[in-house]
């Protein structure tokens, strides 16, 4: 008998929760969680997505003969006092190492594009190459404003430029 009455009670309660479901006012906020719930979901999984974008981006990176020769060539031309770096940028943009140099360049180039654009994750990369890159983007000034003198354009390395100088502004804090 007391099951019965209990049982009873239950379907009072969801027939009452029935009709406040049935009330547009209730409808639309739980419609309103749903698409809530649906968004906060897209978000995560483009996010995942851009992690996981990033994370192969740094492993191929690492494998990269090409990139890493022309990392250390910059370093060497740069810090070479009978080099000129701008050199590399107009008079010997056609010589083989002003072209590893560019390759170094436009891999930083396409990543600054991608960061800005949201593809990948600036967090991420920050953390792994902060100082690589401003180090990069101080050694190699000289050669991109030869190339923009050169073609008389401005726009030559621009999100490069547009990303150091972000990093530079805010650097990597030192864990505690």
């Amino acid at each position: 008998m007391a099951s019965s009455f209990v049982l009873g009670k239950e379907m009072e309660i969801l027939t009452e929760a029935w009709k406040l479901l049935g009330q547009p006012q209730v409808a639309t906020l739980v419609l309103l969680i749903g698409v809530g719930v649906a968004i906060r979901s897209i978000n995560m999984n483009r996010l995942v997505e851009q992690e996981k974008e990033t994370v192969q981006l740094l492993f191929n990176a690492r494998n990269d003969e090409v990139l890493s020769g022309g990392m250390d060539l910059l370093e060497r031309v740069h810090d070479d006092p009978n080099n000129n770096i701008r050199a590399y940028g107009k008079e010997k943009k056609q010589d083989p190492d002003a072209v590893q140099i560019r390759y170094v360049l436009n891999h930083w180039e396409r990543i600054a594009i991608a960061i800005r654009r949201k593809t990948y994750s600036e967090e991420i990369i920050k953390a792994a190459s902060c100082s690589s890159l401003i180090s990069i983007h101080e050694q190699a000034t000289p050669m991109i404003k030869a190339i923009r003198e050169a073609t008389g354009k401005q726009t030559y390395y621009q999100e490069l430029d547009w990303l150091a100088n972000r990093w530079s502004k805010r650097p990597l804090r030192a864990r505690k």
